[in-house]
């Protein structure tokens, strides 16, 4: 746990506000206790804490209602605390004594089970003493400045049961994220600026924490929008369910793709996802979409694309997604190189003095032609072969230079989201947005004259049956072999979109 939450945690505990959770005070812990006196005489339990460093006892009184034994007592902590239990009858009598000596520390602490021998005839009594749990859904979560999302907290007691009441929340950047309680056990945290920061649900010295990133990045909310295409490969049960059965969303599967399952270690929140293996530094590994044409295409203004993407081992050059025509002679690559993003929203020609082309072939900028981005040769028809700017190759050449928003190729999961804006005023003019992991690294605006990319972002229009064919296919490699090294690609929870 950070300092900056055991900081939280100390100062939740001194607040004068409204009661929540048990009181516990700074480098102390809450300790759960919880016993059945069923076919028991008791009435009264009484908890004493000692040690050579409490100078007086601590002394609790732990209430009995409908038999059970449920109450916080708070535990500074420390080494050797003595806990003694003592169970009296409604007269007076003692029935029952037990006691443990333990370390305790501030926030969580194992369940101890504590043994109540009979002093009388009554039978033996088990406690149980232990932290509380919380959990907090989702776990992550992205908001827009202004933007809302609601939080749960969930609290548990040591041997599991609900604790209904109400949780501390806590932001650690208020600047960039708010949070309000809005009731028992859940929380409305509200966008302020853009940046990421944790929020944490406290109770009883214990906090769980939820990732929140505050970005423009456009999020799917499937009650106000329409999906295209989604595949997050849970439904598959071998590979080659890709292609076969009635839940294959593709015709086509080549080269090293497989399913693969890891329970918790997907992205969108199950154990499957599809992985490409270019550890031979092989030429290709396709898996080619059916196609999904939809006529909503035909008004639609804007489209996102969506996904987790993954690279362990070196860099690796892909094509994450293909849009083509039918007829072939016009498509879309946005093309990977899996090592590093950063943000370069204001500089958008990647070709000038400064940055110039990855490959000599590529004309340089005012040239013939000038859509040629990445050196390669026209595939024919109007329609340019990269429609204006790609997060791929041309990216890379930002990629040098500036601050990092993270390594690509760090073996864990990334957020990938890009935005298409219609062609608005002729062909060349619609725009490209792209995020990574909600910070916007890349912009394409082709209907600004002020900007070096105009008319030259190609996306979709009357002139244009880009879309025709929508998706065509995820995961494949990309580029010349000097820049490819051996790696494992994987990709999850791919959708295609409209606001």
């Amino acid at each position: 746990m950070t300092a900056a939450v055991l900081a939280i945690l100390g100062l939740a505990s001194c607040l004068q506000r409204e009661p929540v959770g048990p009181a516990v005070q700074a480098g102390a812990a809450a300790l759960a206790l919880r016993a059945d006196f069923s076919g028991t005489p008791v009435a009264t339990l009484v908890v004493e804490v000692t040690a050579p460093d409490i100078p007086t006892p601590l002394v609790f009184n732990i209430s009995i209602a409908n038999r059970v034994a449920a109450g916080t007592i708070a535990v500074p902590a420390g080494s050797h605390r003595t806990i003694v239990l003592r169970a009296y009858e409604a007269g007076g009598v003692e029935t029952n004594i037990g006691s443990v000596t333990a370390d305790i520390q501030a926030g969580t602490n194992p369940t101890i089970s504590i043994l109540l021998t009979p002093l009388t005839n009554d039978p033996p009594i088990t406690v149980t003493l232990g932290s509380f749990s919380v959990t907090v859904q989702p776990g992550t979560a992205i908001v827009g400045p202004g933007d809302t999302v609601r939080l749960t907290a969930t609290v548990l007691d040591p041997i599991g049961n609900p604790v209904t009441d109400r949780v501390t929340w806590a932001t650690l950047n208020p600047a960039v994220a708010s949070v309000v309680s809005t009731g028992q056990g859940s929380g409305r945290v509200t966008g302020t600026a853009l940046g990421f920061t944790t929020v944490l649900a406290l109770y009883g010295g214990v906090a769980a924490q939820t990732a929140i990133t505050v970005t423009t990045e456009p999020v799917f909310k499937p009650a106000e929008n329409t999906s295209l295409f989604y595949d997050d490969f849970e439904a598959y049960g071998t590979t080659a369910d890709f292609t076969t059965g009635p839940n294959a969303k593709y015709w086509l599967l080549d080269g090293n793709v497989a399913l693969a399952t890891v329970p918790g270690g997907d992205f969108a929140g199950g154990a499957k996802y599809a992985r490409f293996d270019y550890s031979n530094i092989i030429s290709a590994n396709e898996l080619y979409t059916n196609q999904h044409r939809s006529p909503l295409l035909d008004t639609a203004s804007e489209v996102i694309l969506t996904y987790g993407f993954l690279n362990t081992g070196g860099f690796y050059a892909s094509k994450e997604f293909i849009i083509r025509n039918n007829p072939g002679n016009q498509r879309f690559v946005l093309i990977g190189l899996a090592f590093t993003i950063q943000p370069h929203a204001l500089q958008n020609c990647w070709y000038d003095a400064n940055f110039l082309p990855l490959f000599p072939s590529v004309p340089p900028l005012v040239t013939t032609p000038t859509w040629s981005r990445d050196g390669l040769a026209p595939l024919g028809g109007p329609a340019p072969h990269f429609l204006g700017g790609t997060m791929g190759y041309p990216a890379a050449q930002f990629l040098q230079a500036g601050t990092q928003v993270g390594p690509q190729n760090d073996g864990r999961w990334h957020r990938f989201t890009w935005r298409f804006t219609k062609q608005r005023a002729g062909g060349g003019t619609g725009r490209l947005e792209g995020w990574f992991d909600g910070v916007k690294f890349t912009e394409y605006v082709g209907d600004d004259p002020s900007r070096c990319e105009y008319g030259q972002v190609w996306t979709w229009g009357a002139s244009s049956t880009i879309w025709d064919g929508d998706m065509y296919f995820v995961g494949t490699t990309s580029g010349s072999p000097a820049l490819e090294t051996p790696a494992i690609v994987a990709m999850d929870g791919v959708r295609l979109w409209i606001p």
